[in-house]
């Protein structure tokens, strides 16, 4: 969450029942298709409460990214991840228990019906073994049997440009603001610039939707998320531009649905940016605004390739990078991670002019960037 204190496009237009009229006849996706093979799954809780799920990895591959959604309800989560010698790689407790000031990942914890994972995720994950991976996955509401999980696993293969595809979808009446429009394509150049310097380039698409611009609350988003997202394709990071969103302060400028984040249509597939937060009171986008419409789209789409901030404000909690500082007070954090593109909010006052630059990675967070299945 981003707290305010060479692109290629395409045009598309969408109907409100999610179907998409391409208006460029020069738009050619099919051939990402095999460089990220897809398959669906369904797998059902045993006697003690996990649904085994069994990934086939083959030999070169680089990551793969699972997606799972439970019944309603349910809090579904990754319990623990077997590599194809059987060795436990990933176990929940190890990391929300034992390692307290730490995360990992926020999209394989129990907060709701949808749970995701991309491995590898650090450099000491190492290279992708080839072979049979097992996750076992649970629900953490009751861990009972004869719940069924049911989702994707992608594998990105090693045929990689290090590029990721966009789908910028505008919300109901949004891009008949000729000047928000203006300012996204040049926000989005922005992010474009700030991800070249780690060797990443995108690929980003516009649409427009009947989806109310009063967005839906990140963490408790519904099914808004998914119908949007089911506009694009298998291989497309969604974002949507709307105006508020549902229950957070004017402070929050965009939201990533996920840590990581999928990109099959899920109800937790998307990035939300609030135009007017960002814009400010007068409504206008100044050059400063645009820099920093850009920073928030290169942080929440950081979020959504896997990423998490560097320092918790309360200056306690921590990523799990090895080469990010752990510092313990406001100073110290805004002097060693201020201008690190994770950090959790802007470096300047309001109203929110000659911002200190955040535009920096550390190794181990590119790390984790570059291994997102989404980079194609």
């Amino acid at each position: 969450m981003r707290v305010r204190t060479g692109i290629w496009i395409a045009a598309l237009a969408v109907a409100c029942d999610g179907s998409a009229d391409v208006k460029d006849d020069t738009l050619d996706t099919a051939p990402l298709g095999p460089r990220l093979p897809s398959t669906t799954f369904s797998a059902t809780t045993d006697f003690t409460g996990t649904a085994e799920l069994a990934v086939d990895v083959p030999a070169g591959t680089l990551s793969f990214l699972m997606a799972a959604q439970g019944p309603e309800g349910t809090l579904a989560y990754v319990d623990r991840v077997y590599d194809p010698s059987g060795a436990l790689v990933y176990r929940l407790e190890d990391w929300y228990f034992d390692h307290s000031d730490e995360t990992l990942s926020m999209g394989v914890l129990p907060i709701d019906d949808t749970t995701t994972l991309n491995w590898p995720i650090l450099d000491e994950h190492g290279a992708l073994s080839p072979g049979t991976w097992v996750l076992h996955l649970r629900d953490w509401s009751g861990g009972a049997a004869d719940v069924t999980f049911e989702g994707t696993v992608q594998t990105r293969l090693p045929q990689t440009e290090n590029t990721l595809r966009a789908l910028v979808v505008y919300a109901a009446g949004v891009s008949d603001e000729a000047e928000v429009v203006e300012a996204t394509e040049a926000a989005v150049q922005v992010w474009a610039d700030i991800w070249s310097a780690w060797g990443l380039s995108l690929e980003v698409r516009y649409a427009e939707s009947d989806v109310d611009p009063d967005l839906p609350n990140a963490l408790e988003p519904g099914d808004a998320l998914a119908q949007v997202s089911a506009m694009g394709e298998d291989w497309d990071v969604t974002v949507i531009i709307g105006e508020t969103q549902e229950g957070t302060p004017y402070s929050v400028l965009g939201s990533a649905s996920s840590i990581p984040g999928p990109l099959t249509a899920a109800r937790r597939s998307a990035v939300l940016i609030s135009w007017p937060r960002i814009a400010g009171p007068d409504g206008r986008f100044s050059e400063d605004d645009i820099g920093q419409y850009g920073n928030t789209l290169a942080h929440e789409l950081g979020h959504f390739a896997g990423l998490t901030h560097p320092v918790e404000v309360g200056w306690d909690r921590y990523d799990a990078v090895s080469d990010t500082p752990r510092c313990t007070t406001t100073g110290l954090c805004e002097a060693q991670l201020g201008g690190n593109l994770m950090f959790p909010y802007v470096m300047c006052p309001y109203p929110y002019t000659d911002c200190d630059a955040q535009d920096e990675l550390s190794s181990g967070q590119q790390t984790v960037l570059l291994n997102y299945t989404g980079l194609l």
